[in-house]
């Protein structure tokens, strides 16, 4: 088997870097989006038009995403440096993911993304992921 790339073990440090933040900034931010603004607001929207509205289950629902983007990217970046082979197809996928979620205010994710991107256009990573 062939060993990965110094690149390709550092793009594992830089996503489970990531994911840490962003799995702690997430879960600070989904509480006090949810118990200060998203629970009443949303919930009123839900109460009021019978669950028919679609803002209030956003204002409900898109906190939680950022947690799940973290938890997604602490896998990936264990993965990385557990198994490398295990998620080498994979990791083509994976930035174009990241940068989504900008839309729910995290501007971690995008920033990884374009990190992922740059060090996946190295020859090296490019030849130890196709082969």
């Amino acid at each position: 088997m062939q060993d990965p790339p110094s690149q390709y073990k550092t793009l594992g440090v830089v996503q489970l870097i990531g994911g840490v933040l962003n799995a702690t900034l997430g879960f600070f931010v989904s509480g006090l989006l949810w118990g200060a603004g998203g629970l009443t607001v949303g919930g009123c929207l839900m109460a009021c038009t019978g669950g028919l509205c679609p803002v209030g289950f956003v204002l409900w629902a898109v906190p939680f995403v950022m947690p799940l983007i973290g938890i997604l990217e602490l896998i990936v970046g264990i993965l990385i440096l557990a198994a490398p082979g295990a998620v080498k197809g994979m990791m083509r996928f994976v930035p174009f993911l990241q940068f989504p979620s900008i839309l729910i205010g995290d501007f971690i994710s995008p920033i990884l993304g374009g990190i992922s991107l740059f060090m996946l256009s190295d020859a090296e990573v490019k030849a130890y992921i196709q082969g």
